[in-house]
C-alpha cells in the first residue's frame, strides 16, 4: 500500500474502491500500488511524502498542483511542448530554454512561479 494525495475530487468507484466514497483534493488516501499508478497516470494523485494532508489555503512546503493557469509564465510554449500541469512541468528534465519560445527570461519567471507559495 502507499500513501498519495489527491489533485483534485475524484469518485473512489474509479478504482473500484466504493468504500473511498469522494476523495476530496488534498485528501490523502492509502491505495495499492497498482492503484496509485493507475492514479498518477491520470494526474488524479500524487505521491504522498507525508499522511498529513493539506490544510486548505496553506501552500507552504506544498506543490503547486493541476493545470497552469492561464497567465502562467510561457503557458502556450509549454502546452505546445505538451507541458499543461504543473505535475509535468515537475517532471520535465531539460532546460526550459530547450523548449520553442521560451528564453532565459520566461523560464526565470516559470522558475519563480513554481517556487512561490499560491
Amino acid at each position: 500500500m502507499v500513501k498519495v494525495r489527491a489533485l483534485m475530487d475524484f469518485g473512489g468507484t474509479v478504482i473500484n474502491r466504493d468504500d473511498l466514497g469522494v476523495v476530496r483534493k488534498g485528501d490523502v488516501i492509502e491505495v495499492s500500488e497498482n492503484d496509485a499508478a493507475y492514479l498518477e497516470r491520470d494526474e488524479l494523485v500524487e505521491r504522498a511524502a507525508d499522511a498529513a494532508p493539506a490544510q486548505a489555503g496553506d501552500r507552504s512546503g506544498a506543490e503547486l498542483s493541476g493545470k497552469l493557469p492561464e497567465d502562467f509564465p510561457g503557458r502556450a510554449a509549454l502546452a505546445a511542448a505538451d507541458i499543461t500541469t504543473y505535475a509535468q512541468l515537475r517532471k520535465h528534465t531539460g532546460e526550459l530554454t530547450d523548449i520553442a519560445g521560451i528564453g532565459p527570461a520566461t523560464a526565470e519567471k516559470i522558475k519563480d512561479a513554481i517556487s512561490e507559495p499560491a
